[in-house]
């Protein structure tokens, strides 16, 4: 599932989502974010403080889809796809190699036959642009 929800709405959207007789699914919640800064670190640390504790956190800036072999969740949770693909441009990787890691990520995602649901965080990106072509127009 590709979902676009405020954080607070990422619990909330995994408990609707589970069958009934999952009270309690075991979350694969897997990181993105690297902490350059002061701001970034503390909202890192203010994520980690909000996570459920049945999730297994794995925090991997770069090489998301090798972070996936052999988890063994109900849900896998990705925070953030946008922070990823930052991620990778700010080391210069070329626009094939992204859409080449791209791939692998939806390759590893698809094969996932333990994992009930993958979330996918991404930022709304396009806000901006929309409200600013609206006030422009």
């Amino acid at each position: 599932s590709f979902a676009e929800a405020r954080a607070k709405q990422l619990e909330q959207l995994i408990r609707e989502q589970q069958p009934d007789a999952l009270a309690m699914p075991s979350v694969m919640y897997l990181a993105t974010a690297e902490a350059c800064d002061a701001e970034m670190h503390q909202r890192i640390e203010r994520h980690r403080e909000q996570r459920p504790l049945h999730s297994q956190t794995r925090e991997e800036p770069v090489q998301v889809a090798a972070a996936l072999v052999g988890q063994h969740n109900d849900v896998v949770l990705l925070d953030c796809l946008s922070l990823w693909v930052s991620n990778l441009m700010l080391l210069e990787w070329s626009d094939q190699a992204i859409l080449q890691a791209t791939d692998e990520l939806l390759s590893s995602l698809s094969s996932l036959d333990c994992a009930s649901y993958a979330l996918i965080v991404s930022q709304t990106m396009l806000w901006p642009v929309v409200t600013a072509m609206f006030w422009a127009g």
